[in-house]
């Protein structure tokens, strides 16, 4: 059933949680879609000469996405098919945890390499975003701030997209960690953690002791279609193991890399 695969193979990632965009491609899109680096302009005509003023200027820089195939496999005995009472749902659901392990990996740490996408650790290696340098091992209430600061004085960068993203292994050192005053940084409320406002999610693909701040608003993951779904019973059939597989289409993007600030690196 297709609705049920979707379900199963597209859970929402962390980025999306802080604001990442997702783009639904119906089947028979191909190639790349790609913005090269640009400049856009808006400004006001002047109503004395006609002439327009430029009052605003954006910078773009190199987006593309394109199809790039994940897979997600199960393996089960037969005998657990026909005598499991949720059977079906147990494989969707170890089908959904693989996919949501594989999805949270790629966004932020994925190669660009061996079809994977390029993931926000290497988007950050390669220049493009901001960067903030810090001190010790782990990253300072002053450091963290100008990271997110660096983020916001780039022009176009809204305060209400921003968020944190944080490593899961530095849990314990931020929530110990306070601000000027004795508060702690870390605050959680009814729709989870906040740190100076904003939303914050910890990822355990982030290294220890970095952290990135900026507009996740401008990440985008992509998908094409429904994901489909393979049953193969013959591999494996002298073991009565039956191999179930689901192929998707996704690539993970940022449209505006600026936005965002790496900091710790």
């Amino acid at each position: 059933d297709g609705d049920k695969v979707q379900a199963a193979r597209r859970p929402e990632l962390a980025l999306q949680r802080l604001g990442a965009r997702r783009i639904d491609l119906a089947d028979g899109w191909s190639g790349r879609a790609s913005t090269q680096a640009a400049k856009v302009s808006a400004g006001w005509a002047d109503p004395t000469t006609g002439e327009t003023v430029n009052t605003t200027t954006m910078a773009l820089a190199l987006s593309s996405a394109r199809p790039r195939e994940v897979t997600a496999t199960v393996e089960a005995s037969r005998m657990m098919l026909r005598q499991a009472d949720r059977a079906e749902g147990l494989v969707r659901e170890l089908i959904g945890l693989a996919t949501l392990e594989e999805g949270e990996r790629a966004s932020v740490a994925g190669t660009g390499k061996n079809g994977q996408p390029l993931g926000l650790l290497e988007v950050g290696r390669i220049g493009v975003l901001q960067r903030q340098p810090v001190a010790a091992t782990l990253p300072t209430w002053a450091e963290l701030t100008a990271g997110m600061q660096r983020a916001l004085n780039t022009p176009g960068c809204r305060l209400r997209s921003t968020g944190w993203l944080l490593p899961q292994a530095d849990w314990d050192d931020y929530a110990s960690l306070q601000r000027p005053g004795g508060n702690p940084a870390l605050v959680e409320g009814p729709e989870g953690w906040t740190m100076a406002g904003r939303p914050v999610e910890f990822s355990e693909h982030l290294p220890s002791g970095r952290a990135i701040a900026g507009a996740f608003d401008e990440c985008e993951m992509t998908y094409q279609g429904i994901p489909q779904l393979l049953v193969n019973p013959y591999t494996r059939s002298n073991q009565s193991v039956i191999r179930i597989s689901v192929f998707d289409y996704m690539d993970f993007t940022v449209r505006r890399p600026q936005f965002l600030c790496l900091i710790g690196a």
